[in-house]
C-alpha cells in the first residue's frame, strides 16, 4: 500500500492496526545517497569511529522512502499474513513555520546533499521522484516541536512588549502608496459602527508588505487593533486580517488564541514520526538487512539528533527501538552460513531462501490491499522481501534444530545471540557491531600497527614483510599506496615492535599502535564536528597521516 500525504491521515488507523498485531516488523529505507568515499570503514576501525563514519554519512543525506510490512502469525491455520506500506517521506513543515530556523530540525531549511548515482539508480527502478517532493509525508520530531513551541512563545512575548509601546515604521518610498491606501481603508473600517463585523481582510501581500503593514497599523493603533496573516496553503503571497479590539484585553486574547492555533499546527505537523511513536510503543521486534544505516536515518529523521558519542547514540537507541535484528548478521549463524554464504546481499538471500534446503512458509497479505508489487530498491518492497527472508531462515533454522522448534519459540530462542548485532564488513575482528552497552568497547589490539609511508615509495607486501620479518609471520591490510595495517601472528612480539620500530625516525616509513592511529582519527572526527558548529572553519591536523587513511578504499589484503 502506498502512503502519501493525500492519504497518510485516512490509513493512519490501518497502520496503527498492522503495527500492534504484528509478531515481528521489516524495514527498508531509500537515501538521497549513501556517502562513503573517505568514511569507508577500516579494517581495524572501533565501534566508536564505525558508528562516526556512518554518522558523518547520514548527516549529509535525508531519506525518501521508508518501507514497513508488519507479520502477523496465524496459530489456528499456521501461517503467517503480511500488511506492507511504501511511505514517500519529505522534510516539511506547514508553510507559515518555514520562516522560522529552528537549529537541529532537518525541516526547517536545512541544506542536504544528493548523489547522481544514487539517484540514477532510484530512476532505473521506477522511483517518483515527483511524488516523493510533492506529496511525501512530512515529519517533525518531538524535540523540534518543541523547540518550535518555545520560539513561538518568544515571538509571541516579543510581539505583546512591542504592543505595549509601539514605534514609528518607517515605510520604504516604493510601498507608501500602499500603506497609506490600507491604513485609509482602516481607518474607515475602525470608525464604524459597533454592529459590523469587527474584522478586515486586506488582500494578498508579500511577506515584507506584510511585516510593513502589521507594523505600520499596530504603530498607529496599539492595542486596538490585532493583525494577522490568513496562510494559504503554500502560496507566497497571502491576505492579513486585522481585528478592531474594544479593550487591551480583546487584543491579548486574539494574540493567545493565535499562539494556541500555532503550537496545534505544530504539534500537527509531527506527521510519520507518529509511525516510529507506534513502533516505539509496540515494542516490536524490526527487522532490516544490512541494516546499520537505515537505522541510523530512521533515528535522525525521525527520533533524535545522532550524538557525536555511541554510548550516548546507543542509549538513546534503547528507548526508542530496543529490539532490532540484521538478517545479515543472522546469516553469520553457523547454522546458517554454510546455506546462506558468506556477506550475502538482500538479492542473494531472496533467491536462496526461495530453494532448497529452505522450506516452504504460507504467507499471505493480510488483504488485497496490502499486497506487495514493485521491485528492488522499492522501500516497501525491499521491506517485504526482508521480512519473508527473516521468516524463512528462522522457520529452517527451527525446523533444524534439535529439539526441533515450532513457530511461536523461533523469534525468541533461536536468534538471541544475534538480536542487536548488526552485520560490519571488512571489519578483521568483530563480527558485528554490538548494540549493547558493552559494545563500546574495541578489541584487544595490541598486536596490530598502522603503517604510513612516504608518498615518494611505493611499497609491496615484500618490502612491508621484510621490515616485520624479525618478528615473525604478519598479515598486511592495504588502506591506499601510502596506509596500511600490520597485525603480529605472535602477539607477544608487539613490545619489540614499539621498541624498535615506533616513534621518531627519518625512514621512509612511519609505525605506531592501531589503537593511536583509531585514536588520532576519533579526535579529528569531532574536531571536525565543532568546525562545522562552528561554521566551518578547519582545525590544523596533528598528523597528515590520518587525513589520509580516510580518504583510503579497501585496496588488497595479503600475508
Amino acid at each position: 500500500m502506498e502512503i502519501t500525504s493525500d492519504n497518510f491521515e485516512e490509513r493512519l488507523p490501518v497502520i496503527e492496526k498492522a503495527i500492534t498485531e504484528a509478531d515481528f516488523l521489516s524495514f527498508d529505507c531509500e537515501f538521497t545517497g549513501l556517502g562513503k568515499g573517505n568514511t569507508s570503514v577500516g579494517p581495524y576501525d572501533t565501534p566508536e569511529l564505525i558508528y562516526g563514519k556512518f554518522r558523518q554519512n547520514v548527516g549529509k543525506f535525508v531519506l525518501m522512502q521508508f518501507g514497513l510490512c508488519a507479520f502477523k502469525f496465524i496459530k489456528e491455520e499456521n501461517r503467517y499474513e503480511y500488511s506492507c506500506f511504501t511511505c514517500y517521506v519529505y522534510p516539511r513543515v506547514p508553510k507559515k513555520f518555514e520562516s522560522m530556523r529552528v537549529t537541529g530540525s532537518m525541516a526547517s531549511g536545512s541544506a542536504c546533499s544528493f548523489q547522481p548515482d544514487s539517484f540514477e539508480m532510484l530512476s532505473s527502478h521506477g522511483f517518483d521522484f515527483n511524488k516523493w517532493i510533492c506529496k511525501g509525508v512530512g515529519y517533525l520530531r518531538q524535540q523540534d516541536i518543541d523547540r518550535y513551541k518555545d520560539e513561538l512563545t518568544r515571538i509571541h512575548k516579543i510581539r505583546e512588549e512591542a504592543n505595549e509601546s509601539p514605534q514609528m515604521v518607517k515605510v520604504p518610498d516604493g510601498m507608501k502608496v500602499l500603506v497609506t491606501k490600507i491604513l485609509k481603508t482602516v481607518d474607515e473600517f475602525m470608525t464604524e459602527d459597533e454592529n459590523t463585523k469587527d474584522f478586515l481582510e486586506v488582500p494578498d501581500l508579500a511577506a515584507y508588505e506584510r511585516r510593513i503593514v502589521a507594523q505600520s497599523l499596530e504603530s498607529k493603533y496599539g492595542w486596538k487593533v490585532y493583525v494577522e496573516t490568513l496562510p494559504v496553503g503554500r502560496q507566497q503571497n497571502c491576505p492579513l486580517r486585522a481585528y478592531k479590539c474594544a479593550e487591551k484585553e480583546v487584543n491579548s486574547a486574539h494574540r493567545q488564541r493565535h499562539l494556541d492555533n500555532e503550537v496545534k499546527d505544530i504539534e500537527n505537523a509531527k506527521g510519520f514520526c507518529r509511525i516510529l511513536e507506534m513502533i516505539t510503543k509496540s515494542g516490536k521486534p524490526i527487522i532490516g538487512h544490512n541494516m546499520l544505516m537505515d537505522l541510523l536515518h530512521t533515528c535522525k529523521a525521525f527520533c533524535f539528533d545522532l550524538p557525536v558519542h555511541y554510548a550516548d547514540f546507543l542509549s538513546s537507541l534503547k528507548t526508542h527501538l530496543p529490539t532490532v535484528v540484521d538478517t545479515k548478521s543472522f546469516c553469520a549463524l553457523p547454522q546458517l552460513r554454510a546455506v546462506s554464504g558468506t556477506n550475502p546481499s538482500l538479492g542473494d538471500l531472496w533467491k536462496k531462501v526461495n530453494s532448497s534446503p529452505f522450506p516452504e512458509v504460507d504467507y499471505r497479505p493480510t488483504e488485497k490491499a496490502f499486497e506487495v508489487s514493485g521491485s528492488f530498491h522499492d522501500a516497501g518492497y525491499d521491506a517485504y522481501i526482508t521480512g519473508v527472508v527473516f521468516l524463512k531462515l528462522a522457520v529452517y533454522l527451527g525446523r533444524t534444530s534439535t529439539p526441533y522448534k515450532t513457530s511461536s519459540e523461533i523469534f525468541w530462542s533461536l536468534f538471541e545471540t544475534t538480536v542487536n548485532k548488526l552485520a560490519i564488513p571488512r571489519v578483521q575482528d568483530i563480527s558485528g557491531l554490538d548494540l549493547s552497552v558493552k559494545g563500546c568497547q574495541a578489541p584487544e589490539r595490541s598486536h596490530v600497527f598502522h603503517v604510513s609511508l612516504d608518498e615518494t615509495v611505493h611499497w609491496t607486501n615484500k618490502d612491508v614483510l621484510n621490515l616485520f620479518s624479525p618478528f615473525g609471520d604478519v598479515h598486511i591490510n592495504w588502506s591506499n599506496d601510502s596506509n596500511l595495517f600490520v597485525s603480529l601472528e605472535r602477539r607477544k612480539e608487539a613490545a619489540k615492535v614499539r621498541e624498535k620500530l615506533c616513534g621518531p625516525n627519518d625512514h621512509v616509513w612511519k609505525v605506531r599502535p592501531v589503537e593511536e592511529f583509531t585514536k588520532e582519527l576519533e579526535k579529528a572526527m569531532k574536531e571536525a564536528e565543532v568546525d562545522s558548529k562552528a561554521g566551518g572553519n578547519k582545525r590544523a591536523r596533528p598528523d597528515t597521516t590520518a587525513e589520509q587513511a580516510k580518504k583510503t578504499k579497501a585496496k588488497v589484503s595479503g600475508d
